[in-house]
């Protein structure tokens, strides 16, 4: 291409593409590994152009949509999301002062020997909350992208903080207790034989 000159990219151009990808796919699949590799990068770049340009993508998926309609195929295959989530709750029977119940001998052994704040309190009772997204797209069949985004939330129920002796590489040292996010990004290309 020369210098100067922009390459203008329709719902034509992307279908084209998307034919060439399912091409280099099927040579792949009989052996020639570097077809697999440009598959992957192809790929990647339509995808990259088609979310950066929303009206192209509008005409992508209708023209998508219109061919595989008429090749009787479910225009189902090319995109799908779910979102998912949970929430689970742990208690413990009893009180901490009550050596007989769960919660007392639990809180009996943790607390031995540490030296904790005066605000401390011992308290193993937890909740664990989820909340993920997760966006797979099938340029051809046997070929899935795809990205997932979770969301974890420990609310725990100690309080205070604690001399901990913690495992390597962390130090023995005060740790104060609260509650935990964590956050994950998962991408996967997946090849089906």
């Amino acid at each position: 291409m020369r210098k100067g000159l922009k390459l203008n990219y329709t719902a034509k151009t992307c279908l084209s593409e998307l034919d060439q990808i399912r091409l280099r796919y099927k040579k792949s699949l009989r052996g020639f590994r570097g077809e697999l590799y440009e598959t992957m990068q192809m790929t990647q770049g339509l995808i990259v152009r088609l979310d950066k340009n929303e009206r192209l993508r509008r005409d992508f998926i209708k023209s998508v949509k219109a061919k595989s309609k008429k090749r009787g195929e479910g225009a189902d295959k090319i995109e799908s999301s779910s979102l998912y989530g949970t929430y689970s709750v742990v208690r413990y029977n009893g009180a901490v002062g009550d050596l007989g119940s769960a919660k007392g001998q639990y809180c009996a052994t943790y607390t031995a020997g540490k030296a904790v704040s005066a605000d401390y309190s011992c308290n193993p009772d937890f909740n664990v909350s989820q909340l993920g997204v997760i966006t797979r797209w099938t340029p051809v069949s046997n070929l899935t992208f795809s990205a997932e985004v979770q969301w974890l939330h420990l609310d725990q129920k100690f309080t205070g903080t604690a001399v901990l002796a913690a495992s390597p590489p962390k130090p023995t040292t005060v740790y104060e207790f609260k509650d935990q996010d964590t956050f994950r990004l998962q991408v996967r290309a997946q090849r089906n034989f």
